[in-house]
């Protein structure tokens, strides 16, 4: 089997932009569907679930991991939206050394 027959999910990537200031003087933030970040092929599983070991520091916090065949943007700069629910980016792995097959290590967003 393929990998690309695992990637059942669809994931859209979104970019943080700063829109200006509130009356506080505070950044104004939204998220934006970055370019070519829309329906993006992905595997979706839950920390644990056939993961061999999730790496320590800022990992330990995961819990989801996703696969995916594009390059995750800055982790500080976007995040991931999967079947409705929104991650944050942890970090991410080349695990194909090329850049085209990513392991991405999320974090559910509080809603």
């Amino acid at each position: 089997m393929s990998i690309d027959a695992l990637m059942r999910h669809r994931a859209t990537v979104e970019v943080r932009t700063v829109t200006g200031t509130d009356t506080a003087g505070q950044q104004v933030e939204t998220w934006a569907t970055a370019a070519a970040g829309s329906d993006v092929p992905c595997r979706l599983t839950p920390v644990g679930q056939g993961q061999s070991r999730v790496p320590p520091m800022v990992f330990n916090k995961a819990t989801h991991v996703l696969a995916m065949r594009t390059r995750v943007l800055d982790p500080g700069e976007s995040r991931i939206v999967v079947d409705g629910v929104t991650y944050t980016i942890l970090g991410n792995i080349d695990r194909s050394g090329a850049g085209d097959l990513m392991k991405v290590y999320l974090e559910v967003v509080d809603s």
